[in-house]
């Protein structure tokens, strides 16, 4: 991981994240959903059930940047504009995992997710 960011350039991702998040958004709304439509048919009625579904589609939606990084170096594509959009993908993909990752917290502590008002 330490090799591909040291041959990353932030103007390269730069450039490439309008169709990064693009890619990324659609690389989690469509493993998330399906992750938490299958667990809500599947488990039984419990106070946590929600909150379960959060996770398993949280668990589905999360990538591997390493693993990516790696692959396109071994390819010798991580230069390339292609490589860039997978790399700027992976990034914001890690970005909108953690913030799943909070309000499933915060879905497990109290029971609902959070407000607006809590995001402020």
């Amino acid at each position: 991981m330490l090799l591909g960011g040291l041959e990353m350039r932030p103007e390269k991702i730069a450039e490439s994240s309008k169709k990064a998040f693009t890619v990324a958004i659609s690389g989690m709304v469509v493993p998330f959903t399906l992750g938490a439509a299958i667990t809500w048919l599947f488990l039984p009625a419990s106070d946590y059930r929600v909150a379960q579904c959060v996770f398993v589609g949280t668990a589905l939606a999360v990538t591997a940047v390493p693993v990516a990084v790696r692959t396109l170096m071994d390819l010798k594509k991580l230069e390339s504009r292609f490589g860039q959009v997978i790399i700027s993908a992976a990034i914001f993909d890690d970005i909108l995992s953690l913030i799943l990752l909070a309000i499933l917290t915060a879905l497990i502590k109290t029971g609902e997710p959070p407000g607006i008002m809590a995001l402020t």
